[in-house]
């Protein structure tokens, strides 16, 4: 028989079983107080972790132990801010559009520690428990509650925590927050299960894309210009050195240039963004290419930034088929347009001449990213500049081969890719249910026997 529910009186709880009580946060701690960040290791009295927001990890709802930082601390800073398993950490500064701050995890460790001063720590009391708390937070969270308590600075978000603590919640006795708690530690942490082996298969196909991608335009795999019939011979064919570490053998027929013999470099620019009205559109005319629009083997198509008639006398602008290499920060990344396109100084864009086809030569870009970081310099940002990129060596077959290998890393690469797109799908159905399981059993609305 279905037990009897009632209105909550919160909107985004809806209804609860009766008997559950919904009490303000702040009821369910004994003791709550904010971080601090201490002096470099070794420098003060006590050296103890610290657990950061870096270390939060979202998806399991603990803190990470990859990379714990140590700080040091005077004697009396420590006192009362030491963290112990079982505590809630509370993002109170940071977050961005896409992650506003008000998550929380729990501390599953017991190493001596406390946490940075962008952190709230909560301490359950004896009539709460911390699993059903933290479950409680991450569906709140989920449903944008946080999202009313926090404030909006320059660059950074910081969270009203008196006022979000004052928020209402559903809360069951304590038997049941227990068994709900065990209900979702066992069907949460199949699901991340199975989100961890769907990422794990995610990076196998980016790993054989990649191998993919090298060994054909390295001719390390034979394909293209000749029949099925004669394959075998063709990869049974005499190998040389390239001479460059980074392509290895390739087919004796073949020969290695520097990508300024076969393609023209130029860097991309900004069009004055005082003028950002009269020089930039948010829907229509040549797309402003920048790093964030790299990555993908797709044609760019969008952008979130366009330059007008006025935009396009002051920027660079580029022919179809032209690859942008990132040479800023995020080096190596590729991408290509098949229409008249403009990118910003974070970019070089390549335009390739009769020597290569494009298509090889964007295929020929992704297997050499590693040598484009390796000639990258500058200690805080790497930079690769143009001249440094047209140095760079790459492996050079006939036209027609080139063309064939592009044809075939265009099939080949696109299976891979749908394959990619199948797990992410997963993936995303999977945190959308556990989602919906969280949110449906910390308010009652399945019950847990």
């Amino acid at each position: 028989m279905a037990r009897k529910m009632r209105d909550s009186g919160v909107e985004w709880i809806g209804e609860v079983p009766e008997g559950w009580e919904i009490t303000p946060l702040k009821k369910c701690f004994e003791k709550t107080f904010s971080g601090i960040w201490g002096t470099d290791a070794g420098v003060g009295e006590e050296t103890v972790t610290c657990y950061r927001i870096a270390d939060f990890n979202y998806a399991e709802g603990i803190v990470s132990t990859n990379k714990l930082t140590k700080r040091s601390y005077k004697c009396e800073e420590l006192e009362d801010k030491l963290v112990r398993k079982g505590d809630l950490l509370l993002e109170k500064s940071g977050g961005g559009d896409l992650n506003p701050v008000g998550r929380a995890v729990l501390v599953n460790h017991d190493d001596k520690a406390t946490c940075s001063n962008f952190i709230q720590a909560l301490r359950c009391n004896a009539e709460c428990d911390e699993r059903f708390v933290c479950y409680m937070l991450q569906t709140s969270y989920s449903r944008g509650v946080n999202g009313l308590y926090y404030n909006q600075t320059i660059g950074i978000q910081n969270l009203q925590v008196g006022k979000y603590l004052s928020i209402r919640l559903p809360m069951p006795h304590l038997p049941e927050q227990r068994r709900i708690a065990d209900y979702l530690d066992e069907k949460c942490g199949a699901i991340d299960a199975a989100i961890t082996e769907a990422k794990k298969g995610i990076e196998e196909y980016k790993a054989w894309k990649k191998s993919l991608i090298f060994k054909a335009v390295t001719g390390k795999r034979r394909v293209g210009v000749f029949n099925a019939e004669t394959q075998s011979r063709r990869e049974a064919e005499k190998m040389k050195s390239s001479g460059i570490p980074w392509i290895g053998e390739i087919p004796e027929g073949w020969r290695v240039c520097r990508v300024k013999e076969v393609a023209t470099i130029k860097t991309g620019n900004t069009p004055d963004k005082q003028y950002q009205n009269e020089y930039y559109s948010t829907d229509s005319g040549v797309p402003w290419i920048k790093a964030e629009n790299l990555g993908f083997m797709v044609p760019i198509s969008q952008t979130a930034e366009y330059l007008t008639e006025e935009g396009v006398k002051q920027g660079r602008i580029f022919p179809p088929r032209t690859v942008f290499v990132c040479c800023i920060a995020s080096i190596g990344k590729v991408g290509y347009s098949e229409k008249v396109a403009s990118c910003n100084q974070q970019l070089n864009a390549l335009v390739f001449n009769s020597r290569m086809y494009w298509k090889y030569g964007f295929y020929v870009t992704i297997a050499a990213e590693e040598e484009y970081l390796v000639r990258a310099s500058g200690n805080v940002v790497k930079i690769l500049n143009s001249s440094e990129q047209g140095l760079i060596a790459v492996p050079l077959p006939s036209i027609p081969e080139q063309q064939a290998i592009a044809d075939y890393l265009d099939e080949k690469c696109a299976a891979i890719d749908a394959m990619v797109a199948e797990k992410e799908a997963l993936i995303a159905d999977l945190e959308s249910y556990k989602k919906s399981l969280i949110y449906e059993v910390v308010t009652g609305k399945r019950e847990v026997a």
